[in-house]
């Protein structure tokens, strides 16, 4: 009986010592998510930017404003 409960206790301790691990670990994955989709909302805002500006400048050369866009991998 004393050793099952001495079993039990760690056990509990341990879970313990999991759990804050866990809770941890899963606020640190949010704050790389919300990093890393900051980071995509400013490269998309820099895009738009960059584009208006060169549109901005070939209709003003009146040259057609037809430029590939460089892609990039989420």
């Amino acid at each position: 009986a004393c050793e099952r409960q001495r079993f039990s206790s760690l056990l509990d301790k341990r879970k313990n010592v999991l759990e804050r691990q866990h809770i941890e670990i899963r606020k640190q994955l949010e704050d790389e998510k919300n990093s890393a989709h900051e980071r995509l909302q400013q490269d998309f805002q820099d895009k738009v930017s960059r584009l208006l500006i060169h549109t901005e400048e070939c209709s003003s050369d009146s040259r057609p404003a037809i430029e590939p866009i460089e892609r990039t991998t989420l």
